[in-house]
């Protein structure tokens, strides 16, 4: 079995929706690089996907990215995306 260190991508408006008793546990996640957050004016879904393409990795998403698949003709290819389901406390990923 392998295992995999998730990359966290946000749009740059999360930090504002963080309820104020989670601010510093976030802002150390951003600070450890546990979560990357899209520059300002960078959708985060721009910013997940030319990371992905850059660096060769799939995507954990339910969302099939249709709005790109000019400029990223891979988010068709069903093997480069890992939807998933959180049941509880766990994360069901669908493998292909």
């Amino acid at each position: 079995m392998e295992f995999y260190a998730p990359i966290i991508i946000v749009d740059a408006s999360v930090r504002y929706k963080v309820p104020e008793s989670d601010k510093e546990r976030f802002e150390h996640w951003i600070e450890e690089e546990k979560v990357i957050q899209a520059p300002a004016q960078v959708r985060a879904d721009d910013a997940i996907l030319r990371y992905a393409n850059d660096r060769g990795l799939k995507v954990v998403s339910n969302d099939t990215f249709r709005d790109y698949e000019e400029v990223y003709p891979w988010v068709r290819d069903k093997s480069k995306r890992i939807p998933f389901n959180i049941i509880g406390s766990k994360a069901i990923f669908y493998f292909k």
